[in-house]
């Protein structure tokens, strides 16, 4: 599901960032690209592994979103319990590929954190800025 209510963004965000920072990112930069916005979309993808099934949805989903005006791209990877580093590391980097290759010219940034849960896991969470042209 695509989500334009700048509220529920803000609360996602907020909870991926409260999680314990592997490789990240913080508020502030989301600060930056809502004030470099003019409008802001965002997913958010709850999956068992990294896949190319995975990776597939992830791209059907930027696209329902639309490039035209992509200018800035926040991908957030919330590891939960135990997961492998090295799975971890190859599906963010096919992840980050997979942005680029939809949109060459966005400015794409990316953070990993991990939260401690029973469960296993990932949280995708893909905060896109977009200007109007």
């Amino acid at each position: 599901m695509i989500i334009t209510d700048l509220t529920i963004i803000d609360r996602l965000a907020e909870e991926a960032y409260a999680n314990h920072p592997i490789f990240s990112i913080d508020l502030a930069d989301y600060a930056n690209l809502k004030r470099a916005s003019d409008y802001i979309k965002a997913v958010k993808l709850e999956t068992p592994s990294l896949t190319q099934e995975c990776f597939d949805k992830l791209s059907q989903l930027i696209q329902e979103m639309g490039t035209d005006g992509m200018d800035e791209v926040i991908l957030h990877i919330t590891c939960n319990g135990n997961y492998s580093d090295d799975v971890t590391t190859k599906g963010i980097i096919e992840l980050l590929v997979q942005i680029h290759n939809i949109n060459p010219n966005a400015c794409l940034m990316h953070g990993v954190s991990s939260k401690d849960s029973d469960e296993s896991g990932y949280a995708i969470l893909l905060l896109v800025g977009y200007t109007q042209k």
